[in-house]
This record gives C-alpha cells, sequence and structure tokens, in this order.
C-alpha cells in the first residue's frame, strides 16, 4: 500500500486531530460548517468521482486488500491526502453495518442556482426520513430533475444514511436548503418556475395538471404534509387520484408518480 500512496499518513492514535475532526463529520452542524461529508466504499466513492465531486481526503482501512482493485478506477491529484486507519479506529468512523474499507472526505458542491441545469425542481417540506430523502434524490436523478430544494427541517441530505439511499445520485443532483416561504418564493422566482403542491386535498388530478416550462413540485412531511406556509406559495395544488380509503401514498412514492408523468409528456412531444 505504502508504493501505491508513497505519501500515506498512518493513525493508530483516538487523540489523533485528524480523527477527531472526522468524526466531527457525523454531526450535521459540523459537516455544514466545514462544507464536507464522509462517503464510504469503493463504488460510491469512484461514482462521485466520476461525478466530478472533490475529494480531499481518502481513509483506508489499515490492511486492507480491496483497496488494489479501487486503485484501478481512480486518480488522484496531489492535493488528495490518503490515510491509513487502524481497524478498531476505522469502525467506529464507519455507519455501515457490512464494512467498507475505504471512506472518503468530499467538498459539498456549490448551491448557486445559477448553475443548475433547466429542468424541473423538487421542493421538499420537512421530510424527516432518511431513506426517503435518498429515494427522492436517486428518482430526481433518474427523472432529470435540474435540483432539489430543502426546507428547513428536512432531514440533512449529507448524512451518511441519506448517501447510501441515494445511490450516487447525491453527486448529480444538486440540494440547497431555504430557510422559509418568503425565501422559497425569490428562489422560485429565479428559477422562473411555477409552485405546485402535491396535496391529498389539491382540486387538480395530476393527470389534468397544466403544462409548464418548469414545475417546482412541493412535496410534504411524511405525517403532516404541507406546510400552511408553502400551500401559500403553491399556485396550483394537485391530487393523485387513489381509491377510497386510502388517505396518502409515501413521500417518494408520489414524487416518483408526478415527476414521471412530467417525463411521459415531455417523451410524448418529442
Amino acid at each position: 500500500m505504502k508504493d501505491s500512496f508513497p505519501n500515506l499518513q498512518t493513525i493508530t492514535s483516538a487523540d489523533n486531530g485528524k480523527y477527531k475532526a472526522w468524526l466531527k463529520l457525523l454531526t450535521r452542524k459540523y459537516r455544514e460548517r466545514e462544507r464536507c461529508f464522509l462517503v464510504e466504499g469503493n463504488v460510491l466513492i469512484n461514482d462521485a468521482l466520476s461525478s466530478g465531486a472533490l475529494l480531499k481526503e481518502l481513509i483506508i482501512r489499515d490492511g486492507s486488500e480491496t483497496v488494489n482493485a479501487f486503485l484501478g478506477s481512480a486518480e488522484f491529484e496531489a492535493y488528495v491526502g490518503v490515510f491509513s486507519l487502524a481497524g478498531n479506529l476505522f469502525d467506529k468512523l464507519s455507519q455501515t453495518e457490512h464494512g467498507r474499507d475505504l471512506i472518503g472526505v468530499f467538498s459539498m458542491p456549490d448551491e448557486e442556482i445559477e448553475k443548475w441545469s433547466y429542468g424541473d425542481i423538487v421542493v421538499l417540506d420537512r421530510i424527516q426520513d432518511p431513506g426517503n430523502l435518498g429515494t427522492i434524490i436517486r428518482t430526481s436523478d433518474a427523472a432529470g430533475v435540474a435540483g432539489i430544494i430543502a426546507m428547513k427541517g428536512t432531514v440533512d441530505p449529507y448524512s451518511p444514511k441519506v448517501v447510501r439511499a441515494a445511490a450516487g445520485s447525491i453527486f448529480r443532483v444538486p440540494v440547497m436548503e431555504v430557510e422559509n416561504g418568503e425565501a422559497l418564493r425569490k428562489v422560485l422566482k429565479k428559477l422562473n418556475a411555477i409552485a405546485m403542491a402535491l396535496d391529498v386535498k389539491g382540486a387538480v388530478n395530476i393527470y389534468e395538471m397544466p403544462d409548464e416550462n418548469r414545475i417546482a413540485l412541493i412535496v410534504g412531511n411524511e405525517g403532516g404534509g404541507i406546510s400552511d406556509e408553502l400551500l401559500n406559495v403553491s399556485e396550483i395544488k394537485l391530487k393523485i387520484p387513489m381509491r377510497e380509503g386510502i388517505e396518502s401514498l409515501n413521500a417518494a412514492m408520489a414524487l416518483g408518480i408526478v415527476i414521471y408523468e412530467r417525463v411521459r409528456r415531455r417523451c410524448k412531444k418529442d
């Protein structure tokens, strides 16, 4: 391993400053402050690199053999720090049940909406479940969504659970946090997007929603739905047709249905 990484640094003490900093990246507050997050496993790390994500540091479990396979598909610039971490310390840093041998420290992407590609927007109102958010990000990526706006109170999109659930899509779909409804109005105005809220009491069936060049689809909290504040931001309230007795669908499922109705319409026009 030393031959592959001539500048490899070995860490064996829990008191090491680098190690302490990595542990802090398990908390949202520190991730947001440092604008960095952890990515586990060679598959996700390679996916991040191929998507143009900036790798700052690579952490290797001491004695790992799988790193050799990873080396064949990854390129490192001189600025990337590479560290060998003692197994017991690596286990405390790892957040997966089935241990991985590699952890990458990546920079969060810019949140500048001016850099977003053209396409629909997804707005998330206090989504709490990491699996739900990961699925939403993955579905948005597949459907060509330009970006995701996470309202304050939404689970951290860069938490280890969400990163795993998103299966690489977190590196391709920009996510920005917005504080409140008024701030959301300003962002959507810049994006020239029509706000549509997905609400069980909505007046417009999704299959009858008006065609717009760009929409911002608002999806609500798993338990409470969309807040009144964001319902007031929306110009159109949509509903998914369901048989009597069914109150609601899973948030990720509901979003997928509507977003792919948009995809279907685009394909029909083409």
